[in-house]
């Protein structure tokens, strides 16, 4: 499964993010908040029965969203 994912410590930043999803598909498919927000999503999936999620990220160059992600979104997830 691949999930849009807009995740921020601050709702600002979340926004700004997520301001490419200008399609309803979009905002609807992605997931976007808090780190805790994107792992309670991912999580669900999982009761829901997926067993993989590829996380997409919009801009490939905002290393501070892969760094978020991965100090405080990987780590609580198996």
């Amino acid at each position: 499964m691949i999930l849009p994912v807009f995740c921020g410590r601050t709702r600002a930043e979340t926004d700004r993010r997520a301001s490419v999803a200008t399609s309803a598909f979009l905002r609807e498919a992605a997931v976007a908040g808090t780190p805790d927000a994107v792992v309670q999503r991912i999580r669900g999936l999982a009761k829901d029965g997926a067993d993989t999620a590829y996380l997409h990220l919009y801009d490939a160059g905002d290393l501070a969203h892969l760094h978020l992600l991965g100090a405080e979104v990987l780590p609580h997830l198996a």
